[in-house]
Order: structure tokens, then sequence, then C-alpha cells
């Protein structure tokens, strides 16, 4: 009798594993955007590193590390997203600062194994039924990085990129960029200074970019596509998304915004609108939340008074988060809305709340070793997070392998 073809074996394993994987580890969570190499990107405007005691002592802090290895391994996090960065001002190679870090993840996965750094949702199946953690990496801006067919093999063939964050905070010749809100829409400055003299706005007045998703760009997120690469939606304009669904449509892959927040709370077109929401629950997809109040407003529906706290905290921060992540998972499912942290990229993250029982009521939301605690705070501010939190594994293990069938 010959024997079973590789692929085969791996696949009965998963099919008898697979009723057994939400027993793994019930405190389990995924972050689907966590810049662990930011240094790399950054270069000098980025304070801290991977291997270096966390620099950020507060929420505020915006260029100090939030997430290193030994933060890492307290976080709790059982499939974390890592997504690679570099600055086009801060690096001489934007390819070589890629490399970079993706030889520290191997070199992180090298001196722990209990990590692995998995190409697909396959091996990242196996690797949690074995009990161990998971690296996904991701690329943020494709531009530059990926533009010929040399540039694939090195990064998706070789290297193991499997998520792409299309387009980023800067137009360029791909498509257009979500515009962020107020003045931090200068990041992508000519499409701002067009829409002042030609503005576009969606159906509830906030300001949109009406750059398409260019011809270039449609022959390179078909190129990932033919390569079973997830392409992220965050960052990109709402007219580059519509360009895009079509595409995303025929390849069959679940709409995904790895950091993101609402709209219909943040009034800017880098949140996801009501009918981007739709779409993400008709493609059974995902969206990752980002923990920062530069992405999350006031909420002037939920209660002034919240006990004893100060009346601050009642309608902001980690308050108004919660509400992200109940009207999100009424639309696509709990187990659907996850962590999209987005540490160590320059933001503020969540002030000091009240009435949590954690760290947070002190000193806020500003290190990664922290999550296991938001999410008990975020619990107590009656967010639906699933129960037990491993069912976010079991939604990205599912999902992502819709992108690989």
């Amino acid at each position: 009798m010959s024997r079973l073809p590789k692929y085969m074996a791996m696949f009965l394993a998963l099919q008898l594993l697979a009723p057994h994987l939400h027993t793994l580890n019930a405190s389990a969570s995924v972050d689907l955007h966590n810049h662990l190499f930011m240094n790399e990107g950054m270069s000098w405007m980025f304070q801290g590193n991977f291997y270096a005691p966390l620099k950020s002592t507060s929420w505020k802090d915006k260029f100090y590390s939030r997430m290193n290895g030994d933060a890492l391994q307290h976080s709790d996090l059982q499939i974390v997203v890592v997504a690679l960065y570099a600055h086009p001002l801060m690096t001489l190679s934007l390819r070589d600062s890629i490399h970079r870090q993706i030889d520290q993840a191997e070199a992180f996965v090298a001196d722990h194994p209990e990590w692995v750094i998995a190409r697909k949702a396959s091996e990242a199946a196996l690797a949690l039924s074995m009990k161990k953690r998971v690296l996904v990496l991701s690329l943020e801006t494709a531009a530059g990085i990926l533009e010929t067919e040399k540039d694939l093999e090195a990064f998706i063939d070789h290297r193991g990129i499997s998520i792409v964050t299309f387009m980023h905070l800067t137009a360029d010749h791909y498509g257009g960029v979500a515009f962020l809100k107020g003045s931090h829409a200068l990041a992508s400055p000519i499409d701002f200074l067009k829409s002042l003299f030609s503005p576009h706005h969606d159906d509830n007045g906030v300001r949109v970019n009406p750059e398409k998703l260019s011809d270039k760009g449609r022959e390179m997120v078909e190129a990932l596509i033919k390569r079973k690469v997830w392409i992220d939606l965050a960052h990109s304009s709402d007219a580059t998304q519509k360009d895009l669904y079509p595409i995303l449509k025929k390849a069959g892959q679940p709409h995904l915004y790895t950091h993101t927040t609402l709209r219909r709370y943040f009034q800017a077109e880098r949140s996801v609108s009501d009918e981007q929401l739709r779409l993400v629950a008709q493609t059974k997809g995902m969206i990752g939340l980002i923990p920062s109040v530069d992405m999350v407003d006031p909420i002037e529906t939920l209660p002034k008074e919240c006990g004893s706290c100060p009346k601050d905290t009642c309608q902001t921060g980690l308050k108004a988060l919660a509400e992200h992540f109940r009207a999100a998972s009424l639309e696509i499912g709990s187990d659907a809305v996850v962590l999209g942290s987005d540490l160590n990229a320059p933001l503020q993250l969540i002030p000091p709340t009240c009435n949590t029982g954690t760290d947070l009521d002190q000193r806020g939301f500003y290190r990664g070793d922290q999550i296991p605690q938001l999410w008990k705070a975020l619990r107590k501010a009656d967010a639906p997070i699933p129960e037990p939190i491993s069912k976010y594994t079991q939604k990205f293990i599912a999902t992502w392998r819709k992108v690989r069938p």
C-alpha cells in the first residue's frame, strides 16, 4: 500500500484535531496587527526595541516601545499577526528593513520553541494542537516593497508573508488611501489638498478620498491573491475598496480589517462604515479594533454617570471602545471582532478608567503585557467578549482557511 501524500496526511490529522482546538488554552486570544519590530521600521524616531525593556510609561506615549519579547510572552496572545512596516523616510532601504524584521521574528521563534511562524491556516491549526503559539507575518504597505515578480518570490514565497495591508497612510501608485480625521488627513497631503477643491463625502457627510485602485494596483492584488495572500482592507479609501470587492469575491476571500474602529462613532474614512461592516458579515470575515483614543471618540449616547467614576471616563476611552465591540458584534458576531492593537505605532492608547479591578483603573492601557487585563476590563464594561476567549483563535483559523481552501 502506497504512503498517503503529505498534504492528505496533514488534512486527516487536522480533521481529527479540530474538535479539540477549543480546549487548548481557554485564555488565548488573537491580535490582528502588532508592530513587534517597529524600531527597525522607524529607526531613531522610535525608542526601544524587541529585546530591550519597554520604554512606555504612560498611555500617552507615542514613540516608545509598548511590546517586546517579555511582554509578548505574558500577553496571553495565542495568535499574533506581526505587522512589518518600514517608514519611507526613516529607512535607507524599505526591502532591507522588512527582511531584517523577518530575521528578528525567525530568531525569536528559534530561541522560543513554544512559538512558530505559520504561513497558512493549516500550519497554525497544527501548531495550536501542539499547544504552541503562532506568529503570522503581515506586510503594511505594498508599494515600494512588492513591485516585481522577484519581490513576490522573496517576501511571499520565501519569507512567508501571508497577509498584506495593501495601502497605508500616503497615496501611492497602487490606489487611494483612507483619510484620517481632521488635520491627520494631511498624512496624504496631495489627495487631501485635491479634496479641498473637489470634496467627496459618504452618505453621512464624512470626507472620503475618491482615488480608486489603479491598474498597477489591480495587477499586484491579483498576483498576491494568486499566491493565497489575504488582503487587508484597512487604510484603503472607500473608492479603492469598491474596486477590490469583486476581486476578493472572485477569490472567495473573507473581508479583513486588521486594525480599525467603527465610522458611526469615529467620523473618518479610516474607520469601517456600516456598509463595509455588512460586507464583512456577508463574507464571514473579521475586524480588529484599535484600543486607542486617537481612533475612539467620546460617545454621547453612553450614560454620563457610571457609579463613582469621574464623569470624563463614562463616555470615553475603555467605555467607548466597549461600545465599538458591542456594535460590531451585533453585525458580524462576537468571535469575529478581535483586537487589532497596533502596538508600537505612534498612537495614544486608553487612559485610566474606573471600576474594572485591573491596572487600567490607575494607569490605563499602555503596554502589551496588560492585554489579559484589557479583556477583563472590556468584559466589565459589558463588551461581548467570547467565553472562553479562545473562540477567537478558532474563528481566525476557520476564516484564514478560506483564503487557501
